[in-house]
């Protein structure tokens, strides 16, 4: 199929439905990406940053238990260590009850990667062992607390020293799980953010390349259009300005099946029509002026006024329709306006709802962190004070002063890193507070332009009602003055008005070029006889958006003679199948 026998309505909804397209295509990108966005957020959050928090946590409470225990060893040459060996018991069990909480929080969190998953399954497996080592350890100091008195006290302290140090190695093995599972959890975080700039990234150039291939499409779809559009109405601009200048033999050639061939067809129909019109009327110009002789010209005068005065009130009438048309469009535009500004209303308004939330994640999630850092710090003065108790066990205690030593650097580095995750976050809540601010300061000047918008239009409504109402009185002047001239011509019985009348006729129809080979030239009879003087007749000019139909033609009655309501009245041309057609495009 052609593009010139397509409908105009189909070229412009191809042309838009490539941009909406587009802008669908470049949406949904964007509501992805902000969506995955806030999904992984919400991971590191709820799931990664606990996990790492109650990784330390059982790091922490693990030096408590080793603590406590030592603790115990330092009673061994006291009198009578029982009383001191039931408190270390006390807060033994209190530990343990803090470590079976922080555990149960670590299961009923799933892991999210395979790696996750295998290291959980260790630490599960060596905190049991641990837990079972360290249940000989508590049923012997519950002995102890009992028992341990005289020559069975230093054996008891003997069996415990011995089962203590065989414990060690396993809480130990079971820390260096949690802290793989510390390391993996920052390193898929890391990962996870990485990531979400890359897609990011790529989300963008995405959005650019779509935006830029709709766009160079939309030009030269646009191009071809125009070219498509404006080349036959051009063709139809001319051919309507030769009709217009009196050239009824121009041509129009149109072979588009489209609105403008429609449109061409009926201009040409409409040509013909013109040409009927116009020989009927030169034809029917010589009966009237022989048949008009002995009607008066007493009423020119007062014809002449009254047809002055029609010609002003149809002017004023005319001008009223059009400033009545443009005021109704200034109300749709200013309507249709205000329901814009609403929409980038409610849209900023949820933006706005957006950052909030992101910015309250964000916030959550530096305070969490802000726990790491404290949990670091008390690491750090716990193996501060293990180092020291070593120091004091001399020879005993330098195995325990090796693993103090790691176990603060360890603190130290898990310090660095909190502290490097808060500045990252607080460099996103900034960023995120920017932008919400952005979007408070925004909302007041659309709120603003819309309260103008809804003024602009009720404005525009009180304009149209004023206008309708000075446009209803000057329709009903323009009766009265019709009225007035039709009483006028009903007196201009005289065959001299109607012979006058009949010449101009001809004089104005002569403005027509009807065949190829010549213009019709009004040749005035030697019989005519001219009243001594002839009414004005005035052209008026009328609006694109006037009425369809009105014009200066005369009705005449019944064998020539003026009609009882005769007045500058409407010429109604017949209707035709194409004449509807031409009224629907």
């Amino acid at each position: 199929m052609k593009l010139k026998n397509v409908k105009l309505s189909v070229k412009l909804f191809f042309a838009l439905g490539i941009i909406a397209v587009a802008t669908v295509i470049v949406g949904a990108i964007g509501h992805v990406q902000i969506t995955g966005l806030g999904n992984d957020i919400h991971n590191i959050g709820d799931m990664r940053i606990p996990d790492i928090v109650d990784y330390e946590k059982m790091n922490l409470e693990k030096l408590n238990i080793r603590a406590y225990t030592m603790e115990v060893l330092t009673f061994q040459n006291r009198d009578d260590a029982r009383n001191d060996i039931s408190n270390s018991i006390n807060k033994i069990n209190e530990t343990w009850r803090r470590i079976d909480e922080i555990y149960t929080s670590l299961q009923s969190r799933p892991r999210q990667t395979e790696r996750g998953k295998q290291l959980m399954e260790r630490a599960d497996n060596e905190f049991r062992a641990w837990k079972t080592a360290y249940a000989v350890l508590s049923n012997l100091l519950i002995r102890m607390s009992k028992e341990a008195k005289g020559e069975l006290k230093d054996e008891m302290f003997e069996e415990f020293t011995e089962k203590y140090y065989q414990e060690i190695p396993i809480s130990d093995k079971m820390t260096l799980t949690f802290n793989e599972l510390t390391t993996n959890n920052i390193n898929d975080t890391t990962e996870m953010v990485k990531e979400n700039n890359i897609q990011a990234k790529t989300a963008k150039m995405f959005m650019i390349a779509i935006t830029s291939i709709a766009g160079i499409f939309s030009i030269i779809i646009a191009l071809i259009l125009t070219r498509a559009i404006t080349g036959p109405v051009n063709k139809a601009v001319t051919y309507a300005q030769e009709i217009a200048e009196g050239n009824l033999t121009a041509n129009l050639d149109v072979d588009q099946k489209d609105e403008i061939g429609i449109l061409g067809n009926a201009l040409k129909q409409m040509q013909e029509k013109l040409k009927e019109v116009i020989a009927s009327v030169m034809s029917g110009s010589d009966n009237i002026a022989a048949a008009s002789m002995q009607l008066s010209s007493g009423s020119q005068q007062v014809s002449q006024g009254a047809s002055e005065q029609a010609s002003s009130a149809e002017e004023v009438s005319s001008s009223m329709e059009e400033m009545v048309a443009n005021i109704q469009q200034n109300t749709d535009n200013a309507q249709e306006a205000e329901k814009i500004s609403q929409k980038v209303n409610e849209g900023v308004n949820k933006v706005g709802f957006a950052a909030q939330e992101s910015l309250s994640s964000i916030k959550n999630i530096a305070e969490k962190i802000g726990i790491i850092n404290d949990i670091a710090f008390q690491t750090n003065i716990l193996a501060l004070n293990a180092a020291v108790e070593a120091a004091r066990a001399g020879e005993q205690g330098r195995g325990f002063a090796v693993v103090a030593a790691e176990v603060r650097k360890l603190a130290e580095r898990s310090k660095v890193a909190a502290d490097e995750i808060v500045a990252l976050s607080t460099k996103s809540v900034n960023v995120t507070e920017n932008a919400s601010q952005l979007m408070e300061a925004l909302i007041p000047e659309i709120e603003r332009t819309a309260k103008l918008v809804q003024e602009i239009a009720a404005a525009s409504m009180e304009q149209s009602s004023g206008a309708d109402q000075v446009n209803t009185a000057i329709q009903q002047l323009n009766q009265v003055t019709q009225q007035n001239a039709a009483a006028s011509e009903e007196m201009a019985t005289s065959s001299e008005e109607l012979s006058s009348q009949a010449d101009q006729l001809k004089e104005i129809i002569s403005y027509f070029t009807i065949d190829d080979s010549k213009t019709y030239k009004h040749k005035q009879s030697k019989s005519t006889v001219y009243a001594p003087k002839v009414a004005q007749v005035h052209k008026v000019k009328h609006n694109a958006s006037a009425e369809k139909g009105k014009g200066t033609v005369i009705k005449m009655g019944n064998d020539g003679e003026p009609s009882s309501t005769h007045t500058a009245a409407h010429f109604t041309p017949k209707s035709t199948a194409n004449d509807n057609d031409f009224d629907n495009f």
